[in-house]
């Protein structure tokens, strides 16, 4: 995943933007996360998809 720009904005905070080049799964494998997140999640690839 690489990253592709980094900005500071006003010197109040600098923010990143990276390729993401990986699968959703690579990412969910590695998160731990409480029942209430994995419904919000899939509400939102709900979304998404419509």
């Amino acid at each position: 995943m690489p990253l592709i720009l980094i900005k500071n904005e006003n010197g109040l905070f600098r923010y990143g933007i990276w390729h993401h080049i990986e699968a959703d799964d690579f990412f969910l494998e590695r998160l731990n996360l409480s029942r209430a997140e994995e419904a919000e999640l899939q509400n939102l690839k709900a979304r998404k998809k419509k």
